[in-house]
């Protein structure tokens, strides 16, 4: 019954999944046909364009009228004579094809021999192209505004220079042919790639013919007609192409090399001429290309054949469907978390594939449709899975009330079905699972949870449960190993030492509970426990059997002891002699001279200072053992600089010099800077105590293979051979220093070798009694400074 029950839920939630197959595609296809998010998919396309710079035509070569130009030749516009004598220049240089981008439509005013002069020039050359321009009229209609008469007929062409600009108002496209009726002009770098005879035979000219109004940006004028919408594959940035300064080429001072066979498109550079298009290569602070720049990218694509198509709605909507359909796919037959990991890389894929149809097809694909299809599929299948979880959690819940009647469910909360809440059936449930595997929940959890290894046994004294700990402490990968073992053999092969201490744990006549200590195979202390277990009839069911680790606790007894004997001895030898001096000296307050009060706060001083030196070193020492410290990608060199700086004034008082040798390289350890500072304070320390008047400390640093070695050399009293394995033991004073008033407790070195046990480096001590002793301390490098240290 409660099958059917459910199978009615699951027939329930079947329509809402034709229904979300269905809504997914919609928008992909509503998407990819409308186009109302083409901005994101243009965004899209500018990203991978940038990714597919190519190098720019040696055929092209830009004259610039930029501001070096205008401050030589004076303010714009200059006589059109320049352009003329410019123009000489160039074809003197044999130019395949000049393009004056520069509106001549108007008579120099009071200089028409100027006129006359460009016009020869023009004729000389033969292969000069002048733009033309067209402005929309009171009326609507388009105005064409060519160049003089005498100059057009005197041109190779007149051409326009019209862009298309998307409905972001970046340019991105151009039409190669315009017109009115039956007369058609040439775009401006189709103009002069035909005069420069490159291309004889440029075949069917790219891009898309007469496009419907509905797919521009721009206005409609329905008297101009527009052909051949090429879509515009950039070189690259501004300042992609070879450009030279107009003042260079008027003045000769370009070679005619470097114009031959080439075609030349002359134009404004100066920023503030007005003469520049937001286009989507615009580099970061100067978004806007030079529009002779961006005839220079329309006659390269044009020399390389590079021409990038629109993709068509059924295209579009087959490549938004495809990740899509995919997705779906995944989600039907995945878990979640690997259905999200699928919609999560589609996404991701999904942009670059466009990029790389882009790339290799010459292809612009839209990316919204089917992104925003993805992004919606996960939480729509969620939302549907969830549903279902929650019907099935509702009617499993009745269930188990129905078929439970004995069941406490008073604090469980009621479930209504016309609302159903996730959080409030999974509470249900959990609390009726709860209510039917209390006891199991109970033990697994206790006996998992617990750090030290147990073992549960039944009557015959085989392993029933084990927790992880026990699998460690037994060498086991697996706790179901112990399965089925014998516990009194099992402890009997890994506890030798005191095998008859075990009862036997298979004999259920008279089990009481046992308790001792052993040593383990593994070295470890041990404290093993036994209690034997009893059902509610007081049936015997087994054992359970403990096995503590002691060793930590008897490591924390000794470390108790030495502190406790270390303040019982050494920090209270210090204060004593602090209340014996101002005993001594309370009666004698009228009496004491100057000198005598100096030398008695000196040696009150002494003794407060070694105090307190002895907790620091105490306390530093506690720190080092305990691991409480983090590791950091340090410089050795800068670490024993720190050192030496903080024993500068030590050395000082004691008339000692250091010498500081540092490598070239940075030496890259991972340390804690702190304490190793400390730790070569306490070797300098040792050093200057033990060094006579005069003497020189050498402080080294260097690689020895994966090593980095500070070295402290001294010239002091020197060690002998059997003294130097007892300087890293505690409270070990083994001669008196010869500086800095009374001898330490014996902890400094001690925090040494802890410091460089815990670095995993390694000390190496070698000494001579009346020689000096030098101490190595080794920490491990790191391989990741190979730069030379400034």
């Amino acid at each position: 019954m409660w099958h059917k029950g459910l199978e009615k839920v699951r027939a329930f939630f079947r329509p809402w999944t034709g229904i979300f197959l269905a809504f997914l595609p919609c928008i992909v296809v509503c998407v990819a046909s409308l186009g109302e998010l083409r901005r994101l998919d243009l965004l899209a396309s500018d990203l991978a364009l940038r990714w597919n710079y190519r190098a720019a035509s040696e055929q092209i070569v830009l004259v610039s009228i930029d501001q070096p130009s205008l401050d030589k030749l004076g303010r714009w516009p200059w006589p059109r004579h320049l352009h003329a004598k410019l123009i000489d220049q160039i074809t003197q240089s044999q130019a395949a094809a000049i393009g004056l981008d520069i509106l001549l439509s108007e008579a120099e005013a009071g200089q028409a021999h100027n006129d006359v002069l460009l016009e020869q020039a023009l004729r000389r050359a033969g292969n000069v192209v002048l733009p033309m321009s067209v402005h929309i009229g009171a009326d609507g209609r388009p105005m064409v505004v060519e160049p003089l008469a005498g100059l057009a007929l005197a041109s190779a062409a007149t051409a326009h220079v019209n862009y298309e600009p998307d409905s972001d108002g970046i340019v991105r496209s151009v039409f190669l042919q315009e017109g009115a009726g039956s007369r058609r002009w040439d775009h401006f770098s189709l103009a002069v790639l035909r005069a420069s005879g490159l291309r004889p035979h440029l075949g069917p000219l790219p891009g898309a013919r007469a496009p419907p109004p509905a797919q521009l940006s721009s206005a409609s004028m329905p008297v101009w007609q527009r052909d051949y919408w090429l879509q515009i594959v950039f070189a690259g940035p501004p300042g992609h192409f070879k450009t030279y300064a107009y003042a260079d080429v008027l003045e000769g001072r370009v070679p005619a090399q470097a114009l031959r066979g080439k075609i030349v498109l002359v134009g404004a550079g100066a920023a503030g001429m007005g003469d520049t298009l937001p286009t989507p290569v615009g580099q970061e602070g100067a978004p806007a290309m030079a529009g002779v720049e961006l005839m220079a990218n329309v006659l390269d694509g044009l020399l390389q054949g590079q021409n990038m198509e629109l993709a068509k709605p059924w295209q579009n909507i087959f490549f938004g469907l495809l990740p899509v359909l995919l997705a779906m796919w995944g989600l039907r037959r995945m878990t979640p978390r690997n259905s999200l990991l699928l919609v999560m890389a589609l996404i991701v894929l999904t942009p670059l594939a466009a990029g790389a149809a882009q790339t290799v097809f010459d292809l612009r694909l839209g990316v919204t449709g089917p992104v925003m299809g993805l992004l919606l599929a996960y939480p729509l299948w969620s939302w549907q899975r969830q549903e279902l979880a929650l019907a099935y959690l509702s009617e499993e819940f009745e269930r188990i009330r129905q078929e439970q009647p004995t069941l406490n469910f008073s604090a469980v909360p009621s479930v209504s079905s016309a609302a159903p809440e996730l959080e409030q059936h999974i509470a249900s449930l959990k609390a009726a699972a709860d209510h039917l595997r209390g006891v199991q929940a109970f033990l697994l959890s206790s006996i998992h949870g617990f750090p030290d290894a147990v073992l549960t046994t039944g009557p015959s004294g085989c392993v029933i449960m084990a927790n992880p700990a026990a699998a460690r402490q037994f060498h086991q990968t697996d706790v179901h190993a112990f399965y089925g073992l014998n516990i009194h053999t099992l402890l009997q092969t890994h506890l030798p030492p005191v095998a008859s201490l075990v009862p036997r744990l298979d004999d259920a006549k008279d089990p009481q509970a046992f308790m001792f200590e052993t040593a383990a195979d593994s070295g470890c202390d041990l404290l093993v426990k036994g209690v034997p277990r009893f059902g509610a009839e007081g049936e015997f069911l087994g054992w359970i059997v403990i096995l503590v680790d002691i060793a930590s606790v008897r490591a924390a007894l000794k470390s108790r002891d030495e502190a406790l004997n270390f303040i019982s001895h050494d920090i209270r030898g210090p204060q004593a002699s602090i209340l014996t001096l101002i005993e001594l000296q309370s009666g004698k307050r009228g009496t004491r001279t100057p000198e005598a009060v100096d030398t008695l706060l000196s040696r009150i001083g002494g003794f407060a200072r070694q105090s307190l030196s002895l907790a620091e070193n105490f306390m530093h020492l506690a720190r080092a053992k305990s691991g409480a410290f983090r590791l950091d990608e340090s410089n050795l060199s800068d670490i024993l600089v720190a050192a030496v700086d903080q024993m500068w004034v030590q050395a000082e008082s004691a008339g000692i010099r250091i010498q500081t040798h540092l490598p070239a390289e940075t030496a890259w350890c991972a340390l804690d800077a702190s304490l190793m500072v400390r730790a070569i304070t306490n070797v300098l320390d040792n050093a200057i105590k033990f060094s006579p008047l005069g003497a020189t400390i050498l402080c080294s640093l260097q690689r020895e293979d994966d090593w980095w070695c500070i070295g402290v050399l001294d010239q002091g009293v020197g060690l002998s051979p059997q003294q130097i394995p007892l300087i890293f033991q505690k409270f070990q004073r083994l001669k008196p220093a010869l500086h800095m008033g009374p001898d330490g407790a014996g902890l400094g070195l001690t925090f040494v070798q802890t410091v460089i046990d815990q670095h995993k480096g390694k000390i190496h001590v070698s000494s001579a009694p009346g020689v000096g002793t030098h101490f190595q301390l080794k920490l491990p490098a790191l391989n990741i400074g190979l730069e030379q240290d400034p």
